[in-house]
């Protein structure tokens, strides 16, 4: 029964998921203007390309559980892309794409599903955390001459 729940909410966060990054890549595109909105998608595109693929790659950690590295492209996106639409986009897109390919090759179970919407939600507050604090940095530190 908590099984059935579980995929209920998993099915319901990958479409939000999916929504939400179609509608942040195309608020980063139209906000790119018409020379750059191809730039920007295709940016977009790789970064959730990027976080896709390393969500999927797990390493073992001393108490014996698996940390998936998606966490790293993540990180790297927040401080590289300045466009918020286009990191929440990059975000969802990976996430998404994670989830396809998590359920293609059939590594799905009530743990790992469950850990997945751990994952995307706490992805989704770094993101927004991430955003706030580097827009006070820009406006205060990183606005000073080195």
């Amino acid at each position: 029964m908590a099984e059935h729940r579980i995929r209920a909410v998993s099915l319901v966060l990958w479409m939000v998921l999916v929504a939400v990054g179609a509608y942040f890549a195309a608020a980063a595109a139209m906000e790119a203007g018409d020379p750059g909105y191809r730039s920007v998608l295709a940016a977009t595109l790789v970064w959730g390309a990027a976080i896709a693929c390393c969500h999927l790659l797990s390493v073992p950690t001393p108490s014996g559980a698996r940390v998936n590295l998606g966490i790293g492209p993540a990180v790297a996106a927040a401080i590289l892309l300045d466009d918020p639409n286009q990191l929440a986009a990059a975000y969802a897109i990976g996430m998404a794409a994670a989830w396809v390919a998590r359920r293609a090759t059939g590594r799905f179970d009530a743990r790992t599903e469950s850990g997945f919407l751990n994952e995307a939600l706490s992805m989704a507050v770094f993101g927004v955390l991430a955003t706030l604090v580097m827009g006070v940095l820009a406006d205060t530190a990183l606005a000073e001459p080195w």
